[in-house]
């Protein structure tokens, strides 16, 4: 494919696309979006669905779906150890969830019992050992943060064991 101002052609997010598997337009004000940092991947949410679009599989997006959740935040990270993406989804129970990219979770923590309303990933190489952080902000005020080595971590181990394992939530 031939390069256009930096972006290849297949880099375009299908929004047509997107908008079927929500149920909802893209750019609605309860539909939420986040892109991974290195643009490896791109996640809408909308009520109890998220889509995860992947950069090396432009028209196979990837559903989430969390019956009884209502997702209000997002964000994309890349988890390089793993070499996986995964979309991180707080809801408004309180709830913060991980998915992978082939729609396994792998993480689910009920923290606070207010809406999550803002996830922000602050790295500079993904989940790695550099110092990243990863910001939760709840209704009224409450805010967590995590460090991304640690993330990071966990999260390598449940991607090698295919999702949260016997163990369920943690």
């Amino acid at each position: 494919l031939e390069r256009t101002g930096g972006m290849l052609v297949e880099d375009i997010i299908d929004l047509g696309l997107v908008s079927h598997f929500l149920g909802a337009d893209p750019g609605a004000e309860d539909v939420v979006s986040a892109a991974s940092h290195d643009g490896a991947c791109t996640a809408f949410a909308s009520g109890e669905v998220v889509v995860l679009m992947r950069r090396e599989a432009p028209t196979s997006p990837t559903l989430l779906r969390a019956p009884g959740e209502h997702a209000s935040a997002v964000v994309c990270l890349t988890v390089p150890a793993a070499a996986a993406v995964v979309a991180v989804v707080g809801y408004r129970s309180g709830a913060l969830a991980v998915w992978s990219s082939d729609g396994s979770r792998l993480l689910r923590l009920h923290l606070h019992n207010s809406p999550l309303v803002q996830l922000a990933a602050q790295t500079l190489g993904g989940c790695d050992a550099d110092g990243g952080t990863l910001l939760c902000l709840w209704a009224g005020g409450a805010l967590c943060h995590v460090c991304a080595a640690t993330l990071g971590e966990a999260l390598t181990s449940r991607l090698a064991s295919g999702g949260e394992g016997r163990g369920g939530r943690v």
